[in-house]
């Protein structure tokens, strides 16, 4: 038996748009999982399932998510006057496009369960669910 066991992660691309700007991310895949063990180091010859097991390798679970990240006011004031020096508007997504940044759409989750306008109300009384 090998003394090395290989762990083989398929890659995540990002395909861009160019028509909305917006970006998907995709894991590519064997069509099955998003990882594979084999003993050859190049990765041509994944192992079986129930060989995996048998040796007792770890099992994973794969997801993508995006994460956000709350600044302090002067941080988002300084990305704001960098954009306006440089002629962007802030409230666009200029900046990004014209850097070749990936496009994200944010939106919250109650927008989409709750009847139109609900959200702003909720929020404005101070009732977050």
């Amino acid at each position: 038996m090998p003394r090395n066991v290989y762990l083989f992660i398929a890659p995540v691309t990002l395909n861009r748009c160019p028509e909305s700007g917006s970006t998907e991310v995709r894991w590519l895949t064997n069509g099955r999982d998003h990882y594979f063990w084999s003993f050859d180091p190049s990765g041509s010859m994944p192992l079986s399932r129930r060989v995996c097991n048998i040796l007792g390798l770890p099992r994973y679970r794969t997801s993508i998510s995006s994460r956000t990240y709350n600044l302090f006011d002067y941080q988002y004031e300084a990305a704001k006057y960098l954009q306006e020096i440089q002629g962007f508007d802030p409230l666009t997504q200029d900046y990004a496009r014209a850097r070749g940044l990936p496009l994200l759409e944010m939106f919250s989750p109650l927008e989409h369960s709750l009847p139109n306008g609900m959200c702003n109300t909720l929020f404005d009384r101070g009732q977050n669910y």
